[in-house]
C-alpha cells in the first residue's frame, strides 16, 4: 500500500518540531508501507509555498492508495477538497483544542476537513471528545491512538555519564524546560518564575532549556538523563510526547494538569501534577530534588512503544482499505 503523508510540521535542520510524526512515519514504513512524504520541514510562512505546490501536485498526479494528514486543516484541507482516495487525519493537540476557538474561519475549516475524512485519529481522549462535541465528528470514525516512544533512543543513562558527555556541571541541580522559549503556549514565563522561587532557597539550581533549534534530536535523551527533573508548564497539550520520552529515561516530572499528562504519570514515583502556578510547581520540584531518586517510569509505558503504536495504525489502514473496496 502506498500512503501519501501530508504534514505541515516535520523536523528539519535540527528542529525538534514534529519529531513524533517522523518517528511514526518511519515505523509505518518499517511495517512494509510505501510512505510518500510531502512535508513542510522549514519554519516560516514562506515555507508553505513549496510545500503546498508539491502537495497539490501529488494529490492530482501522484500514485497512492490512501492519504494520511497530520495536524488538522493545515495539512488536510487540499486532500479534503481534491479527494481521490481515503483520507485519515491525525489531530495532535492545538489543532483540535485551541485553533477552532480562534475565529469562525478556523472552526469552519476544521469542520470541513472532518466531514470529508474517512477516519480521524485523536492522540488523546480529550482531543477525541473535542472533535466529537465541538467539531461534529462521527464518534464511530474517531480512534484514540497516541504517539509512541522509541525505547532504543530514549533509555536510562547514568546521570554522571550524561553530564560528562554534555559538559554539564556535576554538582548542580538541573531543571529542564523541554521546549523552545519562543513557543508562547509552552509558557516559559511560568518556568522562569518557578526557577526564581527555587533559587531563593537553593543557589545550586540551574535551568536547562531544550531549545528546538539548538541541539540535535539524537542528543535529547542525553540531556534528559543529565537533568534532575523535567518541568512542563504548557497552556495546551494533546498527549505530551516529551513526558513519555522523559519517563522512558526514568526522569522525574513535574507537570501542570494539561492534556493527558496526569493519566500518563499517575502512580509513578517522583512524578507530580499540579496547578499552573509557579509556587505550586516549585513546591513539587523541591519534593523531587529532596527525594533524589529516578522514577522507574519506563516500565509503566512499555505499551507505548512506537512499534506497537504503528501496528495499531497498520490495522486501521487495512480495515479502512477493506471497507472501501
Amino acid at each position: 500500500m502506498k500512503v501519501l503523508v501530508i504534514s505541515n510540521m516535520y523536523p528539519g535542520n535540527n528542529s525538534h518540531l514534529g519529531t513524533f510524526i517522523k518517528q511514526q512515519v518511519d515505523d509505518l514504513q518499517n511495517e512494509g508501507f510505501y510512505m510518500i512524504r510531502v512535508v513542510k520541514d522549514r519554519e516560516g510562512f514562506l515555507a508553505y509555498v513549496p510545500f503546498l505546490l508539491k502537495y497539490v501536485f501529488y494529490l492530482l498526479f501522484g500514485s497512492y492508495d490512501l492519504v494520511h494528514a497530520y495536524y488538522g486543516f493545515h495539512s488536510a484541507l487540499f486532500a479534503a477538497i481534491i479527494k481521490r482516495k481515503p483520507l485519515v487525519i491525525t489531530f495532535v493537540g492545538s489543532d483540535a483544542l485551541r485553533e477552532p476557538l480562534r475565529n469562525r474561519v478556523y472552526r469552519g475549516l476544521q469542520r470541513f476537513v472532518i466531514s470529508r475524512s474517512n477516519h480521524l485519529i485523536a492522540v488523546s481522549s480529550g482531543i477525541r471528545k473535542s472533535l466529537i462535541s465541538e467539531l461534529g465528528a462521527d464518534p464511530g470514525k474517531v480512534s484514540v491512538i497516541t504517539f509512541g516512544i522509541n525505547f532504543r533512543l530514549f533509555r536510562p543513562i547514568p546521570r554522571k555519564q550524561a553530564r560528562e558527555k554534555l559538559g554539564f556541571p556535576s554538582k548542580k541541580r538541573l531543571v529542564l524546560f523541554p521546549s523552545s522559549p519562543k513557543r508562547r503556549e509552552k509558557r516559559f514565563d511560568i518556568f522562569e518564575k518557578t526557577v526564581e522561587l527555587l533559587k531563593k532557597d537553593n543557589q545550586n539550581i540551574v535551568p536547562v532549556i531544550l531549545n528546538d533549534n539548538g541541539r540535535p534530536y539524537a542528543e535529547v535523551p542525553l540531556v534528559m538523563n543529565a537533568c534532575d527533573v523535567l518541568v512542563l508548564t504548557s497552556d495546551s497539550e494533546g498527549s505530551p510526547t516529551v513526558v513519555k520520552e522523559a519517563m522512558a529515561c526514568n526522569l522525574p516530572i513535574v507537570s501542570v494538569n494539561v492534556g493527558d499528562a496526569a493519566e500518563i504519570i499517575k502512580d509513578t514515583r517522583n512524578c507530580y501534577v499540579c496547578e499552573q502556578d509557579p509556587s505550586a510547581i516549585a513546591d513539587k520540584i523541591k519534593l523531587v530534588l529532596d527525594d533524589g531518586m529516578r522514577t522507574g517510569g519506563r516500565d509503566s509505558i512499555r505499551h507505548l512503544s512506537s512499534k506497537k503504536i504503528a501496528k495499531r495504525i497498520v490495522g486501521l489502514y487495512r480495515e479502512l482499505s477493506q471497507c472501501l473496496q
